[in-house]
């Protein structure tokens, strides 16, 4: 199956904590993403398959450290640590700035 050009995109630096591999991952972003929306997963420039966006929850950083669970299952590292990376990736952010805790369903008929 090839992927859909008319769909949204979401682009992943890293498998963090192999999540990709997984039927059901999470993703932090800088902006919310769509309920039921469609999205072309790609690991940096390889599409890998389309997953549909199961829920998606505002968050902010000081909210995250206390999310000792979602760190180790969205980036396999400590709340510090998932905080930190997520400074080096969104420079802007402060720790009352909002992010949005993304819940991704892989479509099985669309994987490479």
């Amino acid at each position: 199956m090839t992927k859909n050009n008319l769909k949204g995109k979401i682009t992943f630096t890293k498998n963090w904590n192999q999540k990709l591999q997984c039927d059901y991952f999470t993703t932090i972003r800088r902006y919310p993403k769509k309920i039921g929306q469609t999205y072309n997963i790609y690991l940096q420039d390889t599409f890998l398959f389309e997953a549909v966006v199961i829920d998606c929850q505002p968050i902010t950083l000081n909210q995250l450290t206390h999310k000792t669970y979602l760190c180790y299952l969205d980036t396999g590292m400590s709340p510090q640590d998932t905080v930190n990376l997520l400074q080096k990736m969104y420079p802007s952010n402060n720790d009352t700035m909002t992010l949005y805790v993304v819940l991704l369903k892989r479509r099985a008929d669309t994987s490479v």
